[in-house]
């Protein structure tokens, strides 16, 4: 882990101090669209676990200048699968996470042009459904804003075919209201903060 880590360091002090040109301009509209896979911490909490889920995503930037843009991202909404500690299905949801971000672009590097993020995002869930053993319960899933970093990779294969990489970490921290069949209503946090991996392809404007 030691050497992983150092490795990225090392990578991303590579990526920063290189030189070379710039890939977009002051004016330009990118549109980056493909499909993302968002991937909850591995512990979601002291309740239940939150699942995996991959969905298609598009992500719109304006360019203020070679460097600088803003960037909002918009999607399907990702339905997730709730599982108690021992991994059996209890519920599932959907969410949709608007984000908002700034955007600095480092000299391209080849073909190769990074660009890191920095923003926030406002998630809120949708059809929440209790299911399996809490089945005829009620969940509510409260909305949660918070802060997001990005690192990105846009690839040019040839003219006018650009392929992207984006990586994003959140920070999404819920509440879950479940009221059972009996009256009882049991309140619990979901720290998801999850990890989102996306593909896609670059169209410029």
């Amino acid at each position: 882990m030691k050497i992983f880590k150092q490795n990225f360091i090392y990578t991303l002090i590579f990526i920063i101090s290189a030189q070379g040109i710039h890939a977009y301009d002051e004016g330009d509209i990118v549109v980056r669209a493909g499909f993302s896979k968002i991937t909850p911490q591995s512990n979601n909490g002291d309740v239940v676990n939150v699942g995996s889920k991959s969905n298609a995503t598009a992500a719109i930037s304006y360019f203020f200048s070679e460097r600088i843009s803003a960037e909002v991202l918009l999607g399907l909404p990702f339905e997730h699968s709730v599982f108690t500690k021992a991994g059996d299905k209890v519920g599932k949801a959907k969410h949709l996470p608007p984000t908002f971000l700034v955007q600095y672009h480092l000299d391209s590097i080849g073909k190769l042009s990074p660009y890191l993020g920095i923003g926030l995002n406002h998630t809120f869930f949708l059809s929440e459904k209790a299911t399996g053993a809490l089945a005829g319960s009620k969940l509510d899933i409260t909305s949660s804003t918070g802060f997001v970093a990005q690192l990105g990779l846009d690839y040019e294969l040839k003219n006018n075919l650009i392929l992207n990489l984006d990586i994003r970490k959140h920070q999404i921290n819920p509440s879950a209201i479940l009221r059972g069949t009996d009256g009882s209503t049991v309140k619990f946090d979901v720290p998801l903060d999850p990890v989102t991996v996306g593909l896609g392809i670059v169209f410029k404007f």
